[in-house]
């Protein structure tokens, strides 16, 4: 029986990067769109995320819903699927797991007939779909997942990229949960190193991960390097 309190602290580590990257990536791509008032999407989407943060959810779901919302109205795909996997993350901190999951799978069935160019939302889906899986405890599920996200992130985005790095954050901690060690420190210094090379050593996210990697080192007995 795994230690549950292992089991938590891993899973809401690991949570956090995933919504919060996802927030940085949605202002880059909102950037450049210029049919779409980005300030106006922006608003509502942030406040979602600042009481997600805060752990307010359902006012949280509430603005990620609105945001979603205007960006249908205005044919913003990638904003309307990023506010509902923002959504989805809602649905999982509040253990909600089917209703996320069918956020995730209507996406994938929506989108699965559109050839590549919304690949990389399908694959955001199948990244969400690993962390239910995750949550569950179906750890080789979830890395199933992870691997095929990581393929594709690896293909589209290159190795020194923020969607990258998360998948590597998220594989190294569902390793770290089987007693794979190695495989789990491997993937999270990949994460690491593509964290301070994009956002600089002293960003928190590198922080994370230099934690992240104590706790791996110090369950494989290595204390010394830890």
């Amino acid at each position: 029986m795994k230690n549950p309190s292992r089991i938590t602290n891993s899973f809401w580590r690991f949570i956090s990067i995933f919504f919060e990257l996802s927030l940085l990536l949605s202002m880059n791509i909102n950037a450049q769109n210029h049919e779409l008032d980005t300030v106006k999407y922006l608003e509502d989407y942030t406040k979602g995320f600042n009481f997600y943060r805060s752990g307010h959810y359902d006012s949280s779901s509430y603005y990620l819903k609105k945001s979603g919302l205007y960006a249908e109205e205005n044919g913003y795909v990638q904003g309307f699927y990023k506010s509902n996997f923002g959504v989805a993350s809602v649905l999982i901190a509040k253990a909600q797991y089917d209703s996320a999951l069918a956020i995730y799978n209507g996406a994938i069935a929506e989108l699965s007939s559109s050839g590549n160019e919304y690949s990389d939302i399908i694959a955001t889906a199948n990244f969400g779909k690993g962390l239910i899986s995750y949550r569950l405890l179906h750890y080789n599920e979830a890395i199933m997942y992870y691997r095929e996200v990581k393929a594709f992130r690896e293909s589209k985005f290159g190795k020194k990229h923020i969607e990258t790095g998360k998948v590597y954050a998220n594989l190294g901690m569902t390793f770290d949960l089987i007693n794979l060690f190695d495989s789990s420190i491997y993937y999270q210094k990949k994460s690491m190193q593509v964290f301070a090379d994009l956002l600089g050593d002293q960003h928190e996210y590198v922080g994370r991960m230099k934690h992240n990697l104590a706790i791996a080192y110090n369950l494989k007995g290595d204390q010394e390097t830890a």
